[in-house]
């Protein structure tokens, strides 16, 4: 099916928009009546094996499909549950924006996004530094979606986000996943938190409960993009593209989720409750 190629080789949308094309694609397979929808669901966790929401999605579609039967049912509701979870974060992440704010971020996350357009909206005056997000560079069009909402934004590279970052008064970053072992996000956030947590600056992570994961070896895989993204010549030197890093717990001063606010005791004990179908188990090599 073109829709699950299109998921796999998609290095611009976020986690929540990926598995939420997910969840319309298992709605689709199950309509056809043609498709075997264990092998359906499989299938897409084989397009992005270290996007939580798509490891969330995938595995409690196998539970209801073990239950029930069927998948549509639950595939419209975690199509709900993702937009509204989106705006409640938000709305959270918008209270943590205050009237003369320098706010970095890095890359492009959906849920900074409505966060600090909402903040806007709330007539907060406030500033961004926003990143390229290299190689793909998503942060450009982060930037130009702020702009629009009436947010006063600055794009820069990534590299001097880095620096930059010791100015602000917070960075907000979302996460593809988080786990006991830390956070996956675009690779140079981990840069970015190390940094702030060097100047005091808050670091801030809006988050839902679907990207959390239970174990250490789970969602964090080096995912290496194309080699052509970073160079075009024509020598063979070793290019290295690696799409994400992981930042440890201990550099997040507070993750944002539709249930409230966590540190890192917190989202340790949070992740813990999650349970992994057997099938995603056994896929993933997990015991």
């Amino acid at each position: 099916m073109e829709k699950i190629r299109r998921i796999g080789k998609d290095n611009i949308s976020g986690a929540s928009e990926l598995a939420w094309r997910a969840s319309e694609v298992l709605v689709e397979g199950e309509s056809s009546g043609e498709m075997d929808l264990y092998a359906l669901c499989m299938e897409l966790l084989g397009q992005q094996p270290s996007m939580a929401p798509i490891i969330n999605l995938v595995s409690s579609a196998l539970h209801s499909l073990d239950e029930q039967g069927a998948l549509t049912p639950f595939c419209s509701e975690f199509s709900r549950r993702i937009n509204k979870n989106r705006t409640i974060i938000a709305e959270s992440g918008a209270e943590l924006i205050l009237d003369g704010y320098l706010v970095a971020t890095h890359s492009s996350s959906s849920t900074v996004r409505e966060a600090l357009k909402t903040a806007r909206e709330r007539n907060r005056e406030f500033r961004v530094l926003c990143s390229e997000g290299r190689p793909v560079n998503e942060g450009t069009k982060m930037a130009e979606y702020l702009h629009r909402s009436g947010v006063d934004v600055t794009i820069m590279t990534d590299a001097m986000l880095m620096d930059r970052v010791a100015d602000a008064d917070i960075l907000i970053v979302g996460a593809d996943s988080i786990s006991p072992a830390g956070l996956v996000n675009k690779v140079g956030t981990r840069s970015a938190a190390m940094r702030a947590k060097e100047e005091d600056t808050g670091v801030i992570s809006l988050c839902s409960m679907d990207k959390f994961l239970p174990r250490k070896n789970v969602g964090h895989s080096y995912i290496k993009g194309d080699p052509k993204e970073v160079y075009r010549g024509g020598l063979p030197i070793k290019v290295i593209n690696e799409y994400f890093d992981l930042t440890p717990l201990g550099l997040i001063d507070l993750v944002i989720t539709e249930a409230g606010s966590l540190d890192k005791d917190g989202v340790e004990i949070e992740c813990g409750k999650v349970r992994l179908h057997d099938m995603i188990m056994e896929a993933l090599e997990l015991d």
